[in-house]
């Protein structure tokens, strides 16, 4: 390479000549480097880029100090919400779950709809809207809010230790629920439907890109319906 030296031209030629601290960043990542002074301009040979391949170790295993998961916002063609019923937490809730070690959170939604409820979606119909973030039992909680109209089948108990039953809501029903709804459910379907349910405990919202979760303000609640 052939370069103009900066140091021996007149500023007006600046844009097209180098000084020696970006020749040297050009040289460096080089296996082998030579440099010649040829009167008002430097020639760079450069020889066999290096490749070394960068290592990587994790550290010692961390303190648990946060839980991650998804909650699920599924309609059905009329708009209406899916809630289970929890009985040891006398609370409503949306289909959610932990995120697996390395799992995706599309793919966390579709496992946790499924083996909660037993409607069959697909990743690619997942649209997440967002994260939130809030503190619970001395833990970071980080609620990952997913939003699905497509999927198979009907609402079924499939972990009865946990939701004894399944219900489709109006989304301004629940504004009248008699049982209290599990706090990162009612934020979650804030995410969805802003301004929905009065004095929900707050939460830092992380927003998905507009252009990522458009379709899904396009669509509204309900629009979508259930494959046949």
């Amino acid at each position: 390479m052939i370069t103009p030296h900066a140091d021996r031209h007149p500023q007006g030629l600046r844009g097209i000549c180098l000084d020696d601290a970006e020749i040297g960043q050009l040289a460096d990542g080089w296996e082998h480097t030579e440099r010649v002074e040829a009167d008002d301009s430097t020639v760079l040979l450069l020889r066999g880029f290096k490749t070394s391949a960068v290592t990587y170790r994790e550290k010692g295993i961390p303190n648990p100090a946060a839980m991650a998961g998804v909650a699920v916002v599924v309609t059905n063609a009329g708009g209406q919400v899916l809630l289970g019923w929890n009985p040891s937490r006398a609370v409503w809730e949306l289909p959610a779950g932990k995120v697996e070690p390395g799992e995706a959170f599309e793919a966390t939604a579709v496992r946790e709809l499924e083996e909660e409820a037993g409607l069959v979606s697909r990743p690619e119909s997942v649209l997440l809207l967002g994260t939130l973030c809030d503190s619970a039992h001395g833990f970071t909680r980080v609620t990952e809010v997913a939003r699905i109209t497509d999927f198979t089948g009907e609402p079924a108990v499939r972990e009865p230790e946990l939701i004894t039953r399944w219900e489709w809501h109006t989304p301004s029903a629940l504004r009248a629920l008699p049982q209290p709804l599990f706090t990162a459910s009612a934020q979650a379907l804030n995410t969805v439907w802003p301004g929905l349910l009065a004095g929900v405990p707050a939460a830092h919202h992380t927003p998905r890109p507009r252009g990522d979760h458009a379709a899904g303000e396009r669509q509204g609640p309900g629009t979508g319906s259930p494959r046949p």
